[in-house]
């Protein structure tokens, strides 16, 4: 990072003002704050200084295009849909869709920063109008490296963490690791983060159920470094843990929904399957019209068997890594080179000041 970024960086966490202090150039730049893990690097590596959005002249604004007062903005968001504010009604998120639009196409728009290439087809899918994809720029969320784990010789640990049962796919990765574990025995382990466990659901031998809404620093890097592969059977999208594992080079499988190509290149980080159900693909806001109801689905689909072939891809390809230690070596290094290639914070704070520089003219021209 150039010595004058690091810098400002630097300036910019200090103190209770780091929210409020001028941006260089002498423009003056707003974002909103938010703890969700695609947008923490903001609070965590912020490009530059921001300013106290009642005095600034230019906003970024993170899920939502409302409130902003005319001023100009860019806004990112992690699904286009999610920028209409109805997180709870499908059917009125896409009702809305053509205020978002409208909003969209205003001059005071000045960019909309998708967070993948996935991300940014998805935005053209809902809203086609070459005025608003002329305003698409992808910016990926970052994460810094972490240190590499020592290698063990002990079982061969599955990790999963789930805050939605259903969405997370966590009873089909408890399929999976209950048939690994008929064929490996005490060889193999699963540590489950989870605090939506429904009462009662059976979990298998060698499953070490850790029941907490939030993990502290320390505990979450000791599984992490303890683990050999992150299991994510996704049925709806999922960020923060796809940058945790790049970060610390751990393996993923998981599913192919939305932008998940992006976070995992198949046979070289890790391992992507298709899904029959996904959130937002096929008949979102028509045959699953709420988060109960598409959670309903879900768990019609599974006693059925449906993902039945799913888990069965997912267990041999779970059992060839078990089987193969030099494959476990080498899928952690893809996954560190493919976090260097793409989720570093140095590449997004380049990034970021590319866009503000190409989205607000009056900004680069100080």
């Amino acid at each position: 990072m150039r010595r004058g970024l690091e810098r400002r960086l630097d300036l910019a966490m200090s103190g209770a003002a780091h929210l409020w202090n001028h941006v260089a150039h002498g423009a003056r730049l707003s974002i909103d704050f938010d703890r969700h893990p695609l947008f923490r690097c903001y609070w965590t590596h912020p490009p530059i200084r921001y300013s106290w959005r009642p005095v600034a002249s230019l906003v970024h604004r993170l899920n939502r295009v409302s409130g902003i007062g005319g001023r100009p903005f860019v806004v990112e968001f992690e699904h286009p849909l999610i920028a209409t504010q109805e997180s709870l009604d499908y059917v009125e998120m896409l009702r809305r869709v053509p205020d978002l639009a409208a909003a969209f196409r205003a001059p005071a728009c000045r960019g909309i920063i998708a967070p993948s290439p996935g991300a940014a087809r998805e935005t053209a899918r809902y809203l086609p109008d070459p005025e608003i994809l002329a305003k698409i720029r992808v910016s990926r969320p970052a994460i810094p490296a972490e240190p590499a784990s020592a290698p063990h010789d002990g079982p061969f640990r599955l990790f999963h963490i789930a805050s939605k049962f259903w969405g997370k796919g966590t009873a089909i990765a408890l399929d999976v690791f209950a048939n690994l574990r008929a064929r490996h025995g005490a060889a193999v382990e699963f540590d489950l983060v989870t605090n939506d466990l429904p009462s009662g659901w059976p979990l298998p031998d060698g499953v070490r159920l850790i029941a907490v809404d939030r993990m502290a620093p320390k505990q979450r890097r000791a599984l992490y470094d303890r683990a050999d592969l992150f299991l994510l059977p996704l049925l709806q999208d999922s960020c923060g843990v796809f940058l945790e594992c790049l970060a610390h080079g751990l393996p993923v499988l998981s599913t192919r929904i939305y932008d998940k190509d992006d976070m995992v290149e198949h046979g070289a980080s890790g391992w992507l399957v298709e899904t029959p159900l996904s959130l937002w693909d096929g008949a979102f806001g028509h045959d699953w019209t709420d988060w109960a109801d598409f959670n309903a689905r879900a768990a019609r689909m599974y006693a059925a068997g449906a993902f039945a072939p799913m888990a069965d891809e997912m267990l041999e390809l779970t059992d060839a890594m078990v089987r193969d230690r030099a494959a476990r070596a080498r899928l952690a290094r893809g996954a560190r080179d493919l976090h260097a290639r793409r989720f570093t914070p140095e590449i997004r704070n380049a990034g970021l000041l590319t866009l503000y520089g190409e989205c607000f003219p009056e900004w680069r021209a100080r």
